[in-house]
This record gives C-alpha cells, structure tokens and sequence, in this order.
C-alpha cells in the first residue's frame, strides 16, 4: 500500500515537468535581459512620466575638441563654463558666448559697483520710485517708504535674499536714477571685456534686452572676487538687518546658494559662495565659487530646469579639480570671442509675471526655484534606468536561485522515497 501511494504521487507529478520548464525559461530570459540592459545601459535616461533628457545635454562641449583635452562631462544647462581663478584659463567651454537671460546673477554686478562706489555705512533711504520699480510679489525684504539701511547692509539683502527693491534703491543713491545706474553697470561690463552683455535693471527682473552670456558672466564674477569686501559678503550664510524705525522686527537674511549649505543634499566641500538666480524666461542660472587644495575655480551655468542647476555645476566642479589639463592649450578667460547677435526671447507659452515653481521672477524665495516645486522637478528629473534594471536582474537572480534550491530540494525527496521502497 505504501508502494502505490508513493508511485501513484511520482506519477501525478509528472505532468508539471513542462510547466517547470516554462517557468525555468522564463526566468533565465529575465535574468539575461536584465544583466544585458544593466551592463549596456551607460547613461541615465528619463524616466519620470516619460520625459526625455533636454536637447541641451547633448551638444557639444567646445573645449573637448583640445588636443589633449579631458572630455568634459555633460550638462543640463544651455551654457555653462568653468575658469581656473589662478591661472585665469578657461577649463571648460558649453555655448559660452550664446546670449541668455541672467535673472538674478544680475546682482553680482549691482553689488560690485555699490562696493566700489560706497563706504559701509553710508545711508541709502528708499523712495516710492524705488519700491514700485518692482512687482508686489518679487524678492525683497519688505522695505518701507523713506526707511534708511546702511549701504553694508544693502549688500547683504541684494546677495543673500535677493532684494529687488533693494537693488534700485541703491541704483538711485549711487546714480541719481535707476537709468543712470543701469548705464554704468553696461559701461563697467563693457571695461571688463564684456561682447554680448547689455542691462536694462539692476536687479535682473525680466526684460528682453536684458541678457549676457557665461563668459561674460565670468568675466563680472572674476572682477567681483577679486574685491575682498565682495568676497566677504558672497561668503556668508546668515546676516541679520537690526531694526529700523518702520520695520520693528530684526530681519534675518540667509544665504540661498544650497551648495555651500551642510544640511542640504547639495552642499558641495570647499563651496565658497556665490549668486543664484530664476524667472520663468531665464530659467535657473547660477554662479559659483570653491576651492579645494589651493585651488580656486568659478562656474557659471545659465539656462538649467530645477534641481540640475546644482548637479551640473557640482559635476564641473569635481571634473575641474580632478583632471589634469595640458599646459598652454587653455583658452584665458580675458581672451573673447565674438558674440551672437541675436537677442535671446522667452520660450513659447512663457508668462514672466509669474513662477509658480520658483521665485517668481526673482520673488519670493529663491530656495523655492533650487528646490524645483513639484511640476518644475516632474519636467526635469532623471531617473537612472539601471536601478530598475538592476532590481530586475536581482529579482530574477533571485528567484532563478530559489528554484533551483527548490529543484534539488525534491530531487534529495525523491531518492529518499525511492531508498525506503
């Protein structure tokens, strides 16, 4: 009886070997698709909602066509360059005379000509002229009509937070007006070497004919650092505004520029500072400063989709101080090229009274645009496919390995039937 019993299962169990087998098949042709597409797959995709990464990563890199040269990584950004402030060459090159709008990096030169044309405790009182020079929900501090801040004081809200109204304030104390302002600041880029660059505001607030390119953005930012109050301000995280006879409170500024924040997921070791800048036309642009090893870079990047602002810069960072670049075939950052003569316009559809993602044409908060918002980051976020892909490959892995576990378990079963028969 026992006998039968323990044939009649052998026998019932015979017709599963081709379901097995399917099932074996099925699971060695997942494995190989997923370690194929793991090992093939060399560069991130998107995949979030079907999006595809922006024509602009794809083109060309111009100092990747050095002889020599170390093949620079690729960007986001529209435009984007990197200098070596030591020795003034050009380590990497994307687009960098292609006119663009700068949004908030306008800034750095605002505050460079009010360093240089001011002493710190001058005074600088607002007027109604300066306070509707900007819209309702731009960046500002909340500056009241005839309150007085000293001009020191001016230079950390226009670097820190962003302060439009701050910006023209200071263009009227320093020039009489905001136009006559506007005019030095074309005139200091012009002395700087500056081709493709012309101002319209001090403070970057939309404007068609308000533009510059990377590498004139270099040449400003260069200038900049080289001034040690300009450094000292672009190189603090917090300052705090006492209180004035219109605004009772302290207000309390903080530095935007997440790479050189510890408790952010962008901070960057050896991040010095710099200026952060969005609307809905320029899109992020950014200017940044570190230095690692004795080595002090600058990087610009203009034209980036959200979060890849800070990831494309920290990527030409950590090519800048890795690589070893060919003496004598770098390019000096004073040496221009000439410029496009197109004027750079918004994008199809744009509305530049409004960021909803951001900061709202430099309003707001800016930390709102270098977080990306919801809909920013849905549009421009990457998702590395090898990651599913490699989660396929372990699965099947896996579930290939417990099979077999499972097979050999019964194969074991079967012949200690057998023995007891």
């Amino acid at each position: 009886m026992k006998t039968d019993f323990f044939r009649r299962t052998h026998i019932t169990v015979q017709p599963a070997e081709p379901s097995r087998k399917r099932i074996r098949k099925f699971l060695c042709s997942a494995l190989a698709f997923g370690l194929a597409a793991a090992l093939l797959t060399g560069r991130p995709v998107c995949a979030s909602e079907g999006t595809e990464l922006p024509a602009a990563y794809y083109e060309a890199v111009q100092t990747d066509t050095l002889a020599g040269w170390p093949q620079g990584p690729a960007i986001y950004a529209e435009s984007g360059i990197l200098v070596d402030l030591d020795t003034q060459e050009i380590l990497y090159s994307k687009n960098i005379d292609k006119q663009l709008y700068p949004a908030s990096i306008t800034k750095i030169m605002t505050t460079l000509i009010a360093i240089e044309s001011s002493s710190p405790e001058e005074p600088v009182t607002f007027s109604q002229t300066a306070l509707d020079s900007i819209e309702w929900d731009s960046s500002n501090i909340g500056c009241c009509l005839n309150e007085t801040l000293t001009m020191e004081q001016c230079w950390y809200a226009m670097m820190l937070n962003s302060a439009n109204e701050v910006c023209s304030g200071v263009a009227e104390h320093i020039s009489g007006s905001i136009e006559a302002f506007v005019d030095r600041m074309n005139q200091k880029a012009a002395e700087l070497g500056c081709t493709g660059t012309h101002f319209t505001n001090p403070n970057g607030l939309p404007d068609e004919n308000h533009y510059t390119t990377a590498h004139d953005m270099a040449l400003i930012a260069n200038a900049a650092y080289q001034n040690e109050t300009f450094r000292q301000v672009f190189t603090t995280r917090q300052y705090e505004i006492a209180p004035t006879p219109q605004y009772t409170e302290p207000r309390y500024l903080y530095n935007h520029h997440k790479m050189m924040q510890p408790d952010t997921e962008y901070y960057y070791e050896g991040c010095l500072g710099g200026k952060t800048g969005y609307t809905e036309a320029a899109l992020n642009t950014l200017v940044t400063f570190a230095s690692r090893n004795g080595k002090t870079l600058l990087c610009v990047t203009m034209r980036t989709q959200g979060r890849q602002v800070y990831t494309d810069t920290a990527s030409l960072f950590d090519y800048g101080f890795t690589q070893t670049f060919p003496a004598g075939e770098a390019a000096l950052l004073t040496v221009t090229e000439p410029a496009a003569t197109e004027t750079p316009t918004p994008e199809p559809g744009s509305d530049t009274s409004a960021a909803p993602d951001a900061e709202h044409d430099n309003s707001g908060s800016e930390e709102a645009a270098d977080d990306s918002g919801a809909s920013a980051h849905k549009a421009a976020s990457v998702f590395p496919v090898w990651i599913p892909l490699t989660a396929i490959f372990v699965i099947a892995a896996g579930l290939l390995i417990f099979r077999i576990f499972l097979t050999a378990s019964r194969r074991k079963r079967r012949k200690r039937r057998r023995r007891r028969r």
